[in-house]
């Protein structure tokens, strides 16, 4: 199982401040987990999907194109606003 958390807006998008799923593709993608998490709802798909959304896997920011298969905790963190 892989733990799925959403930060800040996102969390709100998703209902949920996280869950866990089963992914069995390898290499499991980001645009793997958008597609599972979004089913067809287009607006989930472009908020996950945002390129000022960051992937943080296991604690550590990576690349839309790392291979999630082996992470145990993946975190979707949407950009900072602050004043």
């Amino acid at each position: 199982m892989t733990k799925i958390l959403f930060f800040g807006p996102l969390r709100e998008v998703m209902g949920v401040k996280e869950f866990e799923l089963d992914f069995e593709t390898t290499p499991l993608l980001r645009s793997d987990i958008i597609a599972r998490l979004a089913k067809g709802q287009s607006t989930i798909a472009e908020e996950l999907g945002a390129a000022s959304v960051r992937i943080i896997a296991d604690n550590s920011i990576v690349a839309d194109d790392f291979d999630l298969s082996a992470s145990k905790e993946i975190a979707f963190l949407p950009p900072m606003s602050g004043g």
